[in-house]
């Protein structure tokens, strides 16, 4: 194929651009609309997991027949899941709660349980696992109920498995068919079985109780990403009527020409998205944190703790990343607590991170507080924990970094907060 008619092709969809979005548009409203207001919530693993917990509660009797959402789910887990016969699922009695603290100050997501049973559920939908997370729940609860009768469910977008747990209680649990691996979509169907048993429930006088877990239910396919395969599909379709429009599909008609082609667009693409780190605040924000990492060379933060990315290497995670995400800084003060510098789309901010509950609580204490936002100085202390999203707690203290910081200022924060925190002992 030449070259004039690889670029013909490129042209076309440069041209095309605003029609070939007008088209998606057009596509999208030729669709049965979907309104969903639980789908606000979808990535928030806490008001997930809490909606989940209230789905869990509905306990009703409907023309002599009671409809109990915790013992179905009970059943589903332990016998159609896990296949334990054994254990009683039958007592209509069984308890919901959210976020119950363990001895280590830890959050159990959601518990549900009786005399006969208990169902640790983990929800992880964006956020990370922490360290011997699901060790420290099961050990938790096995002073409340025999270990033959406690269950885990591990919750994710797409069923994975747990990576946090110790080896040897990982092969206790999968041997003895007590964890349960689910995906939300796992969820969804949960909720068509309950909806295929129970029809009465789309009676009149049960319309909210319905609506609401059509609304639960299609909210958990989207956090399985069935979205994402939707809105390709309606890409495709688009892209397929501009081709044949166009004939060109009859221009390619020999393998070489096709992955010519593919080339090109794959050339046009990365020079596209390259255009991200042109502009503002992420341009400047590239130039600070490039200054900030040679301060702190110079001035000797460079050692066995320290990681700091090239400017080719963070550029291009910003290119590549469709949120433009890249962690340019690590400076580890242990396995578990690290200072951070961050950036992506929306914004650049410096961190401490940590992923252990008796370090972020004993970061929380005031007085440690008060010694951070001294070392902050002029930049304003933010908490994690007072942020919406789920994994923000990880997040202890962080503050923004605009265009208009500078480097030097940034670098001596974190050499005070590194010396500070190496001295206390974790």
């Amino acid at each position: 194929m030449k070259d004039t008619e690889l670029l013909y092709i490129l042209n076309l969809f440069l041209k095309e651009k605003d029609n070939i979005i007008n088209n998606l548009k057009e596509e999208r409203k030729r669709k049965i609309p979907k309104f969903n207001i639980i789908e606000l919530y979808s990535n928030n693993e806490v008001y997930n997991t809490r909606l989940l917990a209230d789905m869990l509660k509905i306990d009703f009797i409907i023309d002599d027949k009671e409809i109990n959402f915790a013992k179905d789910f009970s059943n589903y887990i332990i016998k159609n899941k896990l296949n334990h016969n054994d254990i009683n699922t039958n007592n209509n009695n069984i308890n919901i709660d959210t976020e119950v603290i363990t001895k280590s100050s830890r959050r159990i997501d959601l518990l549900i349980y009786n005399r006969d049973f208990e169902i640790i559920v983990e929800n992880k939908i964006n956020a990370n696992e922490l360290e011997n997370q699901l060790d420290d729940y099961y050990n938790d609860r096995l002073q409340y109920i025999d270990k033959n009768k406690l269950f885990i469910v591990f919750l994710t977008k797409y069923g994975n498995k747990a990576c946090s747990l110790k080896e040897d209680l990982k092969c206790e649990l999968e041997e003895n068919n007590r964890i349960c691996y689910l995906s939300h979509n796992d969820i969804a169907d949960f909720i068509d079985k309950c909806i295929n048993e129970y029809p009465c429930i789309k009676n009149d006088n049960y319309v909210s109780v319905y609506s609401a877990l059509i609304q639960i239910r299609d909210n958990e396919r989207n956090i399985s990403n069935n979205k994402i395969q939707e809105n390709n599909m309606e890409k495709n379709t688009v892209i397929e009527k501009l081709f044949n429009d166009n004939n060109i599909y009859e221009a390619l008609n020999k393998i070489d020409d096709i992955e010519e082609c593919s080339k090109l667009f794959s050339d046009a693409a990365y020079l596209i998205k390259s255009r991200k780190i042109q502009l503002s605040p992420i341009k400047e924000q590239i130039e600070i944190i490039n200054n900030t990492i040679k301060y702190l060379k110079n001035n000797g933060m460079q050692n066995e703790n320290t990681r700091y990315l090239d400017e080719e290497i963070f550029k291009g995670n910003i290119i590549n990343n469709k949120d433009a995400n890249s962690t340019p800084v690590i400076i580890n003060i242990n396995n578990n607590l690290s200072i951070r510098l961050f950036i992506n789309k929306n914004t650049c901010y410096l961190t401490v991170f940590a992923n252990s509950s008796s370090i972020i609580n004993k970061l929380n204490e005031l007085k440690m507080k008060e010694e951070i936002r001294k070392i902050f100085g002029k930049y304003e202390l933010n908490e994690g924990k007072n942020d919406p999203e789920p994994d923000d707690y990880l997040y202890v203290y962080y503050f923004y970094i605009t265009k208009d910081s500078k480097a030097d200022e940034i670098g001596n924060v974190i050499i005070n907060l590194y010396n500070y925190l190496k001295e206390q002992n974790f």
